[in-house]
C-alpha cells in the first residue's frame, strides 16, 4: 500500500469484501487502510471480522489492540495484545521496555 494511497486502498479492499466473503486478508489490509486514515472504529470493526474468519490470525488480534488503544480502550487492547502474544511471541505490546511487555502479556 503506497503511503498516500489509502482512500484508493479503501474503495478496492470495500469492493473485494463481497468477492471474497470469507478472506480474512481482505479485512486485515482494509482495517490497515482504515487504520492509517485515522478511522479507528472502522478499522477495529475490520480488524474484528478478520479474526471472527480467522481466529488464529495474530497480526488481525495486534493491529485491533492498536486500534483499540486508539480508541482509549485499553483494557480490551491489553487483552488483544496477550492473544496476538500467544498466537506469535515474536508480537509485544507496543510499550517502553520488553518488562513492561511481559507484564501486560502475563497480567491480562
Amino acid at each position: 500500500m503506497a503511503a498516500n494511497n489509502f482512500d484508493a486502498a479503501i474503495t478496492t479492499y470495500q469492493k473485494l469484501i463481497p468477492l471474497r466473503p470469507d478472506d480474512p486478508n481482505t479485512r486485515f489490509n482494509l482495517g490497515t487502510a482504515l487504520f492509517n486514515k485515522a478511522r479507528f472504529q472502522e478499522a477495529a470493526a475490520s480488524y474484528r471480522e478478520a479474526i471472527r474468519l480467522k481466529p488464529d490470525f495474530a497480526h488481525a488480534h495486534y493491529n485491533l489492540g492498536m486500534s483499540l488503544l486508539r480508541l482509549q480502550d485499553s483494557s480490551t487492547a491489553k487483552t488483544e495484545f496477550a492473544e496476538a502474544h500467544r498466537l506469535d511471541p515474536s508480537l509485544n505490546p507496543p510499550i517502553g521496555s520488553e518488562k513492561s511487555a511481559r507484564y501486560m502479556i502475563e497480567n491480562p
